[in-house]
């Protein structure tokens, strides 16, 4: 793991310096701390708007959450063009990530998933829970626990160090629009 910190330039390793990148990786909390700090510091984060930013946090906590087994006329909302481009553009980086670390024979999964950051994008733009249950191909439950993990990345970014200010506001906005009822009323 030491190696792929070293080369990524988030931790000089002979040193022991740690870089912007690194203290924000130290500071998270999360499935791969490097691969959510790689993405909360990218600069195409910079001008979402909160429902976006809500959206592509969830592709990164979306590992494990699934869809109903195939029920008729279900559906999942779709993300916006923007955030499947920022998804995209995320991709390239998540794939050079995994090469390293299998380079470094390290095996810590890099989520990037945006089945789900409609569903994300959806309540975080403001529709109820009535509406988004409404026919969904999600299992309340999994929903409930993909727009709780989300909403535990938004929380964490106005604490995290090196983080744009506009980033951290956007990322507050986002976290307080999505924690309502009945998502707030669960435990984080």
């Amino acid at each position: 793991v030491s190696n792929v910190i070293h080369e990524i330039r988030a931790l000089d390793i002979n040193t022991h310096v740690i870089f912007p990148l690194g203290e924000t990786a130290a500071a998270l909390r999360g499935e791969n701390e490097l691969w959510i700090a790689m993405v909360l510091r990218n600069k195409i984060l910079f001008n979402l708007k909160p429902p976006q930013l809500a959206a592509v946090c969830g592709s990164i906590v979306s590992e494990g959450i699934k869809v109903r087994p195939s029920k008729n006329n279900s559906y999942i909302y779709e993300p916006s063009s923007t955030v499947l481009e920022v998804i995209n553009f995320l991709d390239d980086q998540r794939r050079s990530l995994l090469q390293l670390q299998e380079k470094h024979d390290v095996k810590i999964t890099c989520c990037l998933d945006s089945q789900f950051s409609g569903m994300v994008e959806a309540w975080a733009s403001g529709l109820t829970w009535r509406e988004m249950m409404m026919d969904c191909a999600m299992d309340e439950g999994d929903l409930a626990r993909l727009l709780r993990r989300t909403i535990d990345v938004l929380a964490q970014i106005p604490k995290l160090p090196d983080i744009d200010p506009q980033l951290q506001r956007n990322a507050i906005a986002a976290s307080g629009v999505m924690d309502r009822p009945p998502i707030s009323e669960l435990a984080g």
